[in-house]
C-alpha cells in the first residue's frame, strides 16, 4: 500500500476563487495522480514477495480527491488497472482490507482442515497397526489356551490314572488335583473401514479366498 500521492494541486483547486482556475488545478491533480500510478506500476512491488497479488494499492486519503481526479481524467481508472495499481479512497481501502481479512480467515480454515485430515489419516494408520498387534496377541493367547488345555487332557488321561493307583496302594497322603481347563476365547477387534475396507482377521477365522 502506497500513500504518497501528491495532494497539492487538489488543495489549490479547493482554494481557487473561480471555476476556470479550479478546473486547471483539478487537471493538474489528475496528472499528478497519473504520474504516481505510473511510478508505482514500474516498481512492481509484487515481484519482491512470494505468492503476492500482482497489484499495488495507491491510497488517496480523501474521497472527493479521488472523484475529482477520475472526473478530470476519464481514462485514469483504466490506466491504473493496466498498470496494476488500485486507486483506493478510505472507504474502498476499508472494503479491500476486510476482503483480505476474510480471505486470510478462509485460508487459515482451509489450512486447519488439511491439518485435521492429515492427523486423522495418521491416527487411522496408527490404529490399524495397533489393531493388527492386538489381533496377533489374541491369536497367541488362543493358541496358548489350546496348548494348555491339551496338556491338561494329556495329564488327565496318561498320568493321573497311575498317580491315583499309587495313592490307593498307600504311602501317599497328599491329594493331587488336576488343573482345570481354561474356558476362555480372546475377543478379536472388529474390522476397520474407510473408503477402502481394511479388515483385520483372526488366524482362526476362515478366509473367503
Amino acid at each position: 500500500i502506497d500513500s504518497k500521492v501528491p495532494m497539492t494541486a487538489y488543495l489549490n483547486a479547493m482554494e481557487a476563487s473561480d471555476q476556470e482556475t479550479q478546473k486547471q488545478h483539478f487537471a493538474a491533480h489528475a496528472q499528478a495522480v497519473r504520474s504516481r500510478i505510473n511510478e508505482l506500476g514500474q516498481k512492481k512491488y509484487w515481484d519482491q514477495f512470494d505468492k503476492s497479488p500482482e497489484f499495488v494499492v495507491m491510497f488517496v486519503p480523501n474521497e472527493a480527491s479521488v472523484s475529482a481526479a477520475f472526473e478530470a481524467d476519464p481514462g485514469l481508472l483504466e490506466y491504473a488497472i493496466d498498470k496494476k495499481v488500485l486507486v483506493c479512497s478510505p472507504v474502498t481501502l476499508l472494503a479491500l482490507l476486510r476482503s483480505v481479512a476474510v480471505g486470510w480467515q478462509q485460508s487459515k480454515l482451509t489450512e486447519n482442515a488439511r491439518h485435521i485430515a492429515d492427523l486423522g489419516k495418521d491416527l487411522f494408520d496408527r490404529t490399524t497397526v495397533f489393531v493388527n498387534h492386538l489381533t496377533t496377541l489374541g491369536n497367541s493367547l488362543g493358541q496358548s489356551n489350546r496348548a494348555f488345555n491339551k496338556a491338561i487332557a494329556s495329564l488327565e488321561s496318561r498320568m493321573m490314572p497311575t498317580v491315583r493307583k499309587l495313592k490307593d496302594l498307600g504311602g501317599f497322603d497328599k491329594e493331587i488335583e488336576s488343573p482345570e481347563e481354561i474356558d476362555f476365547v480372546p475377543r478379536q477387534p472388529k474390522q476397520l473401514s474407510t473408503g477402502a475396507d481394511i479388515e483385520v482377521r483372526s488366524e482362526d477365522e476362515p478366509s473367503d479366498q
